[in-house]
């Protein structure tokens, strides 16, 4: 009983630890194309 509660509790665990990766991810992705606009918007002007 132990044992599945606590794999039950690492599963949700990891599970977390990579739906928060894949956001972070995401936002350095996005936070790499604002930055590389505002960088082709400065030498634009």
């Amino acid at each position: 009983m132990a044992i599945s509660f606590l794999m039950f509790v690492i599963r949700i665990f990891f599970i977390d630890l990579f739906n928060s990766a894949i956001l972070f991810f995401n936002f350095l992705q996005s936070s790499f194309f604002f930055f590389d606009f505002l960088k082709q918007s400065v030498l634009l002007t």
